[in-house]
């Protein structure tokens, strides 16, 4: 499991996506306030001039015409994973494993951008894939202060 990206709301101390119930079944949506929508083809909700009269309203949104959201296809499983992250256990699994998550990002892309293989056949690309996990070893054992005194290597 990876870290979710956490929600930012609307409004700074105001709701988030997790404070609205989604009905995937019956393709609704309903806010804090009580007010339900239907969700669009496309999967976006948005509840217009409800808004106008809610009492919520300054914890929901300020935009004039309501609040409008886009519902990710895997909600739910979203949810789950923010909930899981909330857990006391995978906040103290989640440090040592974050490295290990970066590392293996850090080996699949180049920049922020995926990596295209370099070469045709299975056999280049494992000898340039091994390579990048060396060169990734190599700067961990630098930057964990690897140094070369009288002729020999040492971690400091």
């Amino acid at each position: 499991v990876i870290k979710p990206k956490p929600l930012i709301p609307a409004v700074p101390g105001g709701f988030t996506l997790d404070d609205f119930s989604i009905d995937e079944r019956a393709g609704t949506v309903t806010c804090p306030g009580g007010h339900t929508r239907t969700m669009t083809a496309k999967r976006t909700v948005s509840f217009g001039a409800v808004c106008a009269e809610c009492p919520l309203r300054a914890r929901c949104t300020t935009a004039k015409d309501g609040r409008t959201m886009s519902i990710h296809p895997h909600e739910q499983l979203l949810r789950d994973a923010r909930a899981q992250a909330r857990t006391p256990e995978f906040k103290q699994a989640y440090p040592t494993r974050s490295t290990a998550e970066r590392i293996v990002a850090w080996t699949a892309t180049n920049r922020g951008r995926r990596i295209k293989l370099r070469y045709h056949g299975v056999e280049k690309n494992h000898a340039w894939l091994r390579l990048r996990c060396a060169a990734i070893n190599l700067r961990t054992l630098i930057n964990s202060g690897l140094t070369r005194t009288d002729g020999a290597w040492a971690l400091a």
